[in-house]
C-alpha cells in the first residue's frame, strides 16, 4: 500500500508536473484557438468567396453561351429591322404616290359621265347598226322579190283576164237565159190567156150551138141564124188561130226549155269563175299591195335608211358620236398621261392608260396594305433589338467584369487556399505558440499515462480530475460557439444591411422607372398619331370627293326632278286617256249615246213581233248592294215589259227571249250599220223558230219580210217543214245514205 501510495504519490507528484505542463499547455491552446478560429474563419470566408466566384464563373460561361444565342438572334433582328426599314423606305416612296393616286381616282370618278355616255351612244349606235344592218337585208330582199312579185303579177293578170273573159261569156250566158226565161214566162202567160181565150171561145160557141131563140146570148142583140153560124164560124176560126198560135207557143217552149237547160248546163261549168275572178282579184290587189308596199320600203330605205346606215357605219369607225363627251375623255386622257408619267409607266398598245395606271394603282395600294403593320413591326423588332443588346451588354460586362475582377480573384484565392497563404499574422501567431508548446514538452500520451496510474490509485480524484479537465475543455468550446455566434450575428447584420441596400436600390430602379418616359408606348404614340394622320388625310380626300359626288348627285337630282315632273305629267295625260278609253269613258258615253237608238229600233220590232205587248228599256246604272253608298255603279241590265210588269231578260221564256234577242240584235246591227256608214248586206237566222207559238211564227215571218229590204240576203235555216212556203226561194238539204243532197227550189 506504502508503495501504491507512493507510486500514487509520486504518480500524484508526476500527474501535477504533467498538470502543470498541462495547464500551461491548455492556456497556450486557449492562445492558440484565437488564431486558429481566425485562420479557420478566413479559410470558410474564402471557401466560400470561391464557391460564389466558380458559381459567378459557371453563370458567365452559360452567359458566354446566351451572348453567342443573343448575337445571332440579334443579327437575325437586326436583318428583319434592316429590311422593314428597307420596307418602310419603299412605303414611303409609295405613299409620296397616294397624292398622285387621288388624282387617278378624281380623273377616274370624271372620267365615267362622258365614258357612259360615249357607251351609251356607241350601244345606241351599234343597236341602229343593226337594225339598219336588217333593214338593208329586208331591203334587198324585197328589192330581189319585186321581180318575182311583178312576174307572179303578170300570171294573175293573165289568170284575170282569162276569169273575166269566162265571167263576160258567163255573164253573157246568164242574159241569153234571162232572156229565154223572159221569153218563156211571156209565152207561158201568152198561153195561159190563149188557154183562157179559147175556153171562152169554146163556151160562146156551145151557147151559141144550143141557142134557138132570135136573141144572142151574148150580148142579147137579135141574131138571124145565118149571122150565128156566121159568128160561129168566126169564133171558130179565132179559136182555131189561137189554138195555131198556142201550140206555136207550146213548141216554142219545149224547144226553149231545151235551150233553158243546155244553157244552165253550160253555166253550170262556169261554177267557179266568180270565186276564180274574186280569188285573182284579191291576189292582184295583195300583190300588188306587196310590190307598193316593197316598193316603197326599198323607196324609204334608199331616201333614209342607206344614208344613214353609212352615217352610222362612220361614226362607228371614226368614234366622232359624242364630240362633247370624246373630247371631255381626251383632256381625261391627257391628266392620265401625266400621272402615267408622274408613276413613271409606259403606255402599251395593247392596254389603255386608264387600264396600265389603275393596275398600278391596285398594284399600290396592295403593297401599302402590306405595308400597313411595318411601323408596328419596326417598333417591335426595335423593341427586342434593344433588349437583346441590353442583355448582351449585361452579360458582356459581366463577362469583362469575371476577367477583369471575379477570374484574378478566383485564382488567387484557390492559389492562397493551396498554398494556406492566407491570414499570415494568425499563422505566425499560431507558428509561435506551437514553438512555446513544444518547448513545454508536453505528451498527452504520458500525461494520460500518469493520470491513469493516478485514477488507478485513486479514482475519486481521478474522477475530479476528468470533471476539471471537462470544465477546462468546456470553456474553448463555449468561447468558439460565442465566436461562431457573434460571427452569425456579424453576417445577419451584414445581410440585413445588404437587403436593405437591394431594397432601397429596387425602390431607386422602381422611382427611375416610372419617372423614365415609356420608350416603346412614346413609339407607339407616335405611330398612333402618324397612323391617325394618315387616315385623317385619307378621310379629307374621300369627304372631299364625296361632296364632288354630292354636288354630281345634285345636278343628276335636279335633273330626275325635271324627269320626274315630265313623267308624271305623262302619267296624269296617260291616265285621263286610261279613263277616257275606259269602262266609264268614251266607250260608256258612246254606249250611252247608241243605247236610246237601239231601244228605240228594238222597241219598234218587237212592237211588231208582239203586237204592242212587250218593250225594252236598258238601264246603265244601279245601285249598290251596300245601302251606305249614295253612288250609282255603272252596269247595262236589260228590264223587259210585256204588259204585267217589268221584269229582268232571264225572267222570261225561250220563245219571248228569242223575239227579244232578234229585236236587239237586229236593232244593234242597223245603228252600227248606220254609225259606220255602211249597209247590212246579210241576215243569218239559224233556229230560234221551234221556240215560238204559232201566232210568234207568223209574226216573226212578217218582221222579217218587213225587214227584208234593208239586207241583200236574208238567211233562214230551220227544220219546220210549214215555214217552206212561206218564202219564195230556198235551198232544201236532204240527208242520203250516200251523202246529203242539196236542192235550190
Amino acid at each position: 500500500m506504502e508503495r501504491a501510495y507512493q507510486d500514487w504519490q509520486v504518480a500524484r507528484a508526476d500527474l501535477e508536473k504533467w498538470n502543470l505542463l498541462a495547464e500551461k499547455f491548455r492556456d497556450q491552446e486557449k492562445v492558440r484557438q484565437e488564431p486558429l478560429a481566425r485562420i479557420g474563419e478566413e479559410q470558410a470566408r474564402l471557401e466560400q468567396e470561391r464557391d460564389g466566384l466558380l458559381h459567378q464563373q459557371t453563370i458567365v460561361n452559360e452567359g458566354q453561351i446566351q451572348l453567342a444565342q443573343l448575337e445571332n438572334e440579334l443579327v437575325m433582328v437586326q436583318s428583319s429591322l434592316s429590311r422593314v426599314e428597307t420596307q418602310l423606305k419603299a412605303r414611303g416612296e409609295l405613299e409620296k404616290s397616294k397624292v398622285i393616286i387621288a388624282r387617278f381616282r378624281d380623273q377616274a370618278r370624271l372620267r365615267q359621265a362622258p365614258l357612259a355616255e360615249i357607251n351609251s351612244e356607241k350601244a345606241r349606235l351599234e343597236q341602229e347598226l343593226k337594225t339598219l344592218e336588217k333593214q338593208r337585208e329586208l331591203a334587198e330582199t324585197q328589192q330581189s322579190a319585186l321581180k318575182k312579185l311583178q312576174i307572179d303579177l303578170g300570171e294573175v293578170q293573165s289568170s284575170l283576164i282569162q276569169a273575166e273573159t269566162q265571167l263576160n261569156l258567163r255573164k253573157s250566158l246568164e242574159q241569153d237565159l234571162k232572156n229565154k226565161k223572159e221569153l218563156q214566162f211571156i209565152l207561158n202567160n201568152s198561153n195561159d190567156r190563149l188557154k183562157l181565150e179559147m175556153e171562152s171561145l169554146n163556151e160562146r160557141i156551145k151557147k151559141l150551138e144550143v141557142t134557138e131563140g132570135a136573141l144572142c146570148p151574148l150580148c142579147g142583140q137579135p141574131l138571124s141564124p145565118v149571122e150565128r153560124q156566121k159568128l160561129i164560124d168566126s169564133l171558130r176560126f179565132e179559136g182555131r188561130e189561137k189554138g195555131d198560135e198556142f201550140r206555136k207557143n207550146k213548141s216554142e217552149l219545149e224547144a226553149l226549155l231545151r235551150e233553158i237547160v243546155a244553157v244552165d248546163k253550160e253555166i253550170l261549168t262556169y261554177g267557179r269563175v266568180e270565186k276564180d275572178h274574186l280569188f285573182h282579184v284579191t291576189n292582184i290587189t295583195k300583190i300588188g299591195e306587196r310590190i307598193e308596199a316593197n316598193q316603197l320600203a326599198v323607196k324609204e330605205w334608199e331616201l333614209a335608211g342607206a344614208p344613214r346606215l353609212a352615217e352610222v357605219k362612220k361614226l362607228l369607225d371614226t368614234e366622232s358620236y359624242s364630240p362633247q363627251a370624246h373630247q371631255h375623255l381626251l383632256r381625261i386622257e391627257r391628266e392620265l398621261q401625266a400621272i402615267g408619267k408622274a408613276l413613271g409607266l409606259k403606255v402599251s398598245s395593247k392596254n389603255s392608260i386608264f387600264d396600265i395606271i389603275e393596275e398600278k394603282v391596285v398594284e399600290i395600294e396592295n403593297e401599302l396594305t402590306k405595308f400597313k403593320d411595318l411601323d408596328e413591326e419596326r417598333m417591335q423588332y426595335n423593341t427586342h433589338a434593344t433588349q437583346l443588346t441590353e442583355q448582351a451588354n449585361t452579360l458582356r460586362n459581366a463577362y469583362e467584369d469575371w476577367n477583369t475582377r471575379g477570374k484574378t480573384r478566383l485564382e488567387g484565392i484557390v492559389e492562397m487556399l493551396l498554398s494556406s497563404n492566407f491570414a499570415l499574422p494568425e499563422r505566425k501567431k499560431l507558428a509561435l505558440i506551437d514553438t512555446e508548446l513544444k518547448k513545454l514538452g508536453y505528451d498527452a500520451q504520458a500525461h494520460d499515462a500518469v493520470r491513469m496510474a493516478e485514477q488507478a490509485g485513486r479514482s475519486s480524484e481521478n474522477d475530479l480530475r476528468e470533471l476539471e479537465a471537462a470544465r477546462a475543455a468546456l470553456f474553448p468550446l463555449r468561447r468558439e460557439m460565442e465566436d461562431l455566434k457573434n460571427q452569425v450575428d456579424g453576417m445577419r447584420l451584414r445581410l440585413e444591411t445588404s437587403l436593405s441596400d437591394l431594397t432601397n436600390s429596387q425602390n431607386t430602379l422602381e422611382a427611375l422607372k416610372a419617372s423614365t418616359p415609356d420608350l416603346r408606348q412614346a413609339e407607339t404614340a407616335l405611330f398612333d398619331a402618324q397612323e391617325r394622320e394618315n387616315i385623317l388625310t385619307r378621310e379629307v380626300g374621300a369627304a372631299q370627293q364625296k361632296v364632288k359626288v354630292l354636288q354630281d348627285l345634285r345636278l343628276r337630282k335636279a335633273n330626275f326632278e325635271k324627269q320626274r315632273e315630265d313623267i308624271a305629267r305623262q302619267i296624269k295625260d296617260l291616265k285621263t286617256l286610261e279613263r277616257a278609253f275606259g269602262k266609264d269613258g268614251v266607250p260608256a258615253l258612246l254606249i250611252e249615246q247608241a243605247l236610246p237608238q237601239i231601244e228605240d229600233k228594238a222597241n219598234e220590232l218587237l212592237d211588231r213581233l208582239t203586237n204592242g205587248s212587250m218593250s225594252v228599256r236598258f238601264v246603265t246604272q244601279a245601285e249598290f248592294k251596300d245601302k251606305k253608298r249614295d253612288d250609282l255603279k255603272e252596269t247595262l241590265d236589260i228590264r223587259i215589259n210585256d204588259g204585267v210588269g217589268t221584269r229582268d231578260y232571264e225572267m222570261f221564256s225561250g220563245g219571248e227571249a228569242f223575239r227579244v234577242n232578234f229585236a236587239i240584235r237586229l236593232a244593234l246591227s242597223e245603228v252600227l250599220a248606220r254609225r259606220t256608214g255602211a249597209r247590212l248586206q246579210t241576215l243569218v237566222i239559224d233556229e230560234g223558230f221551234g221556240s215560238q207559238d204559232t201566232e210568234g211564227r207568223q209574226r216573226l215571218v212578217e218582221a222579217i219580210n218587213q225587214v227584208k229590204s234593208d239586207f241583200a240576203k236574208i238567211l233562214i235555216i230551220t227544220h219546220l217543214d210549214e215555214l217552206k212556203d212561206a218564202f219564195p226561194n230556198r235551198i232544201e238539204v236532204e240527208k242520203t245514205p250516200g251523202g246529203s243532197s242539196v236542192r235550190v227550189m
